[in-house]
């Protein structure tokens, strides 16, 4: 569940109880009347909330500097990204490292 810190009215669910080939891909709820009503987006990843070590699963964040902007941290599956409050979902794009610049610790 996450909630948008600049509007919470706005709240998220991400579900899906199994990542194993027989369960069904995850999905997102959004509401923007603190639950009374909701919208549904399905994914085309699978979301374990009923697995074990569930506690150490996926993550759903509404980023604090856009809220049209989600991100879903998945367990098997990478990082996903919305930037249209959760309508569409999409894996998250990061700049290719550098190879000329040396890496420090």
């Amino acid at each position: 569940m996450a909630v948008d810190p600049a509007h919470p009215n706005r709240v998220y669910l991400a579900l899906g109880a199994y990542t194993q080939s027989w369960a069904g891909n995850g999905a997102v709820l959004r509401s923007d009347n603190r639950g009374a009503t909701w919208k549904r987006t399905d994914l085309t990843v699978k979301l374990g909330g009923n697995e074990d070590g569930r506690g150490c699963g996926e993550r759903l964040l509404v980023d604090p500097r856009d809220s049209d902007t989600l991100w879903l941290g998945t367990r098997h599956d990478g990082l996903l990204k919305s930037t249209d409050r959760s309508a569409t979902w999409q894996p998250a794009d990061f700049p290719a490292a550098r190879r000329d610049t040396p890496m420090t610790h």
